[in-house]
């Protein structure tokens, strides 16, 4: 008789509050610097580039030039996202940095649920 494990992939959020209920909410891990200002930096650009590339659709661009508010709001995603940029980078950069301290703690945290799993067999 064969017995196969059911695998199941898990979001982001499951992952983390897996982790949570497991290593407690203390747990900390590197790499993940600043995160709701990396989703806002994203934000804008997403914006940025989306408003950007519908000025290059003449009817678009039309729609955009006559609304006042689209096009207040794609002038300033622009400056707003030339500013962050700079910002965004370094965060990656730092974030780049502590990989190699992300991938021990994954480490850390895989072998100690193992033994966690056997002692508790």
């Amino acid at each position: 008789m064969s017995i196969t494990a059911a695998t199941k992939t898990l979001s982001k959020k499951e992952k983390d509050a897996f982790l949570k209920e497991l290593l407690g909410k203390d747990y900390v891990t590197s790499g993940n610097n600043l995160p709701l200002l990396n989703k806002l930096i994203d934000y804008i650009g997403t914006v940025d580039t989306t408003l950007s590339l519908a000025e290059l659709i003449p009817i678009a661009n039309g729609i955009l030039r006559s609304s006042t508010i689209l096009s207040t709001v794609a002038s300033g995603a622009t400056v707003v996202s030339i500013f962050m940029f700079p910002i965004s980078s370094m965060l990656n950069i730092i974030n780049a940095y502590q990989t190699e301290h992300k991938m021990y703690a994954f480490r850390a945290i895989a072998y100690t649920f193992t033994s966690w799993v056997i002692t508790n067999q």
